[in-house]
C-alpha cells in the first residue's frame, strides 16, 4: 500500500528513464516527459491544500528570474516557435525543483534509490556497448560526454554517502562500493576528458570539505576503488583512457582535434555575442544564427556551442548569463550557510557536500560541453537543488514559508488553480 501511494515517484522515474531518448527534435518524447512531470506537479499541488510549502529564498527567486527572462527572450527571437520549444524543453529544471519543494517533508523515500537504479541501468548499457558491441559507450544519451556528466551527477553524492558509513566493512558498504566501482568504471570507459577531470575535481572537493569528519580508511577505500576502476577501464580500452588524458599535456606535439574545433566555434560565435551582448538573440537560436559566422574548418554539428555559459550569453544576453550565475551563487550560499551551522548533523553535512559536488562537477564540465541542455541532467539538477534547499530548511526555517490555502480558498478554486498553473 505504501508503494502504491508513491506512484508520483514512479512517474518521475519513468520520465527520467526516457529522458535520454530525447535528442532535441522528438517532440513526442518531450511531450511525454512533460505530461508525466506535470501530472506529478498537479498531484503535489492538490496535496498542499491544507499545508502549502513555498520556497521563499534567493535560490527560488533566482530560478524564477532566470526563466522569466528566458521566456521574455522569445519575443525578440527570429524564430519564436523554435524558442518556445526550447523554453519548454529547458523548463524541466524549475518544474522538478518546485515539485520537490512543494512535496511534504519525509515523503518520496523511494526517489533517491530509484534514480540510482535507473542510472545504474544507464551505466550497464554503456558498459555493454563497449564490451560486447564494440561501440562508443554513450548508453541512451546523444554523446559520451553528456552520458559521463550524468554519471558524475550521481556518482559523487553516492561517494559522500559511502564515506559517511561508520562501518566501512559491513555488507551494505560492500554493496555501495560495488555500485561506486560500476559508476567510476563507466565514466572512465567513456574516455571523455571533461567527464574524468570533473569527476576527479568533485572527489577532491568531497575529500577537502569532509576529511575532518570522516575516517581516513573511508577516503583510502574510495581512492582504491577509483584507482582500480581507472586501471580496469584503461586495460579494457587498450590504453585509450590514458592516451586521451595525455593529450591534455602542454608538451604534446600533436594538436587536439576536439579542442581545436571547440576553440574555433567559440571564436566564430563571439561576433554574434557582440551584436547583441545585453539581451541576446533569443533562447534556442544558436543553431539558427551560427551558420552565418561558421568557419569552413568547423566540423561540429553546429547545434551546440560546447560551452553553455557562452551559449546562454549568446541566446539570453549578459543579463541571462548573470541570472544563471545568480542561481549558482544562491545554491552556493545555502551550502556555505549549512556548513557553518554549529550543530549540523553529520549525515546532513556529508549529504549536502555530495549533492553540491555533483552540481559542481557538471558546472565545470559544461565549460566544454552542453550539459545544461540535456533533459535527464536538468531533472536531476532540479531535484538536487531542491534537496539542498530542504536540508538547509532544517536549520533555517525561514527558507520555506508555510500557509494553509484551505483557510482562504475553496477546494474547487484550489483545484482550478492547480490545473491553470502548469498550463
Amino acid at each position: 500500500m505504501k508503494i502504491i501511494k508513491q506512484w508520483p515517484v514512479f512517474f518521475l522515474l519513468l520520465a527520467f528513464a526516457i529522458a535520454p531518448l530525447f535528442q532535441g527534435i522528438q517532440t513526442g518524447i518531450l511531450v511525454a516527459i512533460h505530461i508525466l512531470v506535470l501530472v506529478v506537479f498537479f498531484k503535489v499541488f492538490l496535496d498542499s491544500y491544507k499545508k502549502f510549502r513555498i520556497p521563499y529564498n534567493f535560490l527560488s527567486f533566482a530560478i524564477c528570474l532566470f526563466y522569466l527572462w528566458m521566456a521574455l527572450s522569445i519575443t525578440w527571437s527570429p524564430a519564436p516557435s523554435i524558442s518556445l520549444h526550447i523554453f519548454v524543453w529547458l523548463s524541466i529544471f524549475p518544474l522538478c525543483f518546485f515539485i520537490y519543494s512543494l512535496k511534504q517533508p519525509g515523503s518520496w523515500s523511494y526517489l533517491p534509490i530509484g534514480i540510482l537504479i535507473v542510472t545504474l541501468i544507464f551505466a550497464l548499457i554503456g558498459i555493454g556497448q563497449d564490451l560486447f558491441l564494440n561501440e562508443l559507450p554513450r548508453s541512451l544519451f546523444q554523446t559520451r560526454n553528456t552520458y559521463g556528466a550524468m554519471l558524475n551527477l550521481i556518482a559523487l553524492p553516492i561517494t559522500a554517502y559511502f564515506v559517511s558509513s561508520k562501518q566501512p566493512y559491513n555488507r551494505s558498504s560492500i554493496l555501495w562500493g560495488i555500485i561506486l566501482f560500476i559508476l567510476f568504471f563507466a565514466v572512465f570507459q567513456t574516455n571523455g576528458r571533461g567527464s574524468i577531470l570533473s569527476l576527479c575535481l568533485g572527489l577532491i572537493f568531497i575529500f577537502v570539505t569532509s576529511w575532518k569528519y570522516i575516517e581516513n580508511s573511508s577516503i583510502i577505500t574510495v581512492v582504491i576503488i577509483v584507482t582500480v576502476a581507472f586501471l580496469f577501464a584503461n586495460i579494457q580500452t587498450e590504453g585509450v583512457t590514458v592516451n586521451r588524458l595525455e593529450e591534455l599535456s602542454l608538451s604534446t606535439k600533436t594538436a587536439d582535434p576536439s579542442a581545436a574545433v571547440r576553440l574555433l566555434m567559440w571564436k566564430s560565435a563571439w561576433p554574434i555575442i557582440e551584436t547583441s551582448p545585453i539581451i541576446g538573440t533569443g533562447i534556442g537560436t544558436f543553431f539558427i544564427v551560427f551558420p552565418a559566422v561558421r568557419h569552413p574548418d568547423d566540423s561540429s554539428s553546429g547545434n551546440y556551442l560546447h560551452n553553455d555559459y557562452l551559449q546562454f550569453w549568446l541566446e539570453t544576453g549578459f543579463i541571462g548569463l548573470c541570472l544563471m550565475m545568480f542561481i549558482m551563487v544562491a545554491i552556493s550560499m545555502l551550502f556555505l550557510s549549512v556548513l557553518k551551522y554549529k550543530n549540523i548533523i553529520l549525515h546532513d553535512r556529508l549529504e549536502i557536500i555530495g549533492l553540491i559536488s555533483g552540481l559542481f562537477a557538471v558546472a565545470i564540465h559544461t565549460f566544454v560541453d552542453f550539459n545544461f541542455y540535456i533533459i535527464a541532467i536538468l531533472m536531476i539538477m532540479g531535484f538536487m537543488c531542491a534537496r539542498i534547499q530542504e536540508i538547509s530548511g532544517h536549520y533555517f526555517p525561514g527558507l520555506i514559508r508555510v500557509f494553509t490555502p484551505a483557510h482562504k480558498l475553496s477546494k474547487k478554486i484550489f483545484i482550478l488553480v492547480a490545473g491553470v498553473i502548469p498550463v
